[in-house]
């Protein structure tokens, strides 16, 4: 059977991989979700690509960096990975119109519900 190169899903972090816990960026505070995992795995298995599409306003808020992330996102990507599955891509979009770090104030393309995340990983 000749699978698609194209085939992909795109979930959400927060209240999809993880629990939802306000502002989510330290490992400490992850917590995978019951069942994430084996779903992650399942469409590994099934030739899906899984990508990962995720609002981080923390940054624009000055909460945390974009590091944080990273640092988090690889984290979740080990613990993935010792149970045989794995995300094939990570976006996150780091503004907000509200924010308080200059730089990340504003309103954008990438801000779910807005398809930028989504038109990047194609």
């Amino acid at each position: 059977m000749e699978h698609s190169k194209h085939r992909a899903v795109f979930i959400d972090r927060d209240g999809t991989l993880n629990v939802e816990k306000d502002y989510v960026y330290k490992i400490e505070d992850f917590e995978f979700i019951s069942g994430a995992i084996e779903a992650v795995r399942l469409l590994n298995e099934n030739f899906f690509k899984v990508v990962v599409i995720s609002n981080q306003s923390g940054i624009a808020r000055g909460y945390y960096m974009p590091n944080d992330v990273h640092v988090l996102h690889d984290h979740i990507q080990r613990e993935l990975r010792k149970q045989k599955a794995h995300i094939d891509a990570f976006f996150y979009c780091p503004h907000h119109p509200d924010g308080t770090v200059d730089e990340f104030r504003k309103t954008c393309d990438c801000r779910k519900p807005n398809p930028g995340m989504i038109l990047q990983a194609e």
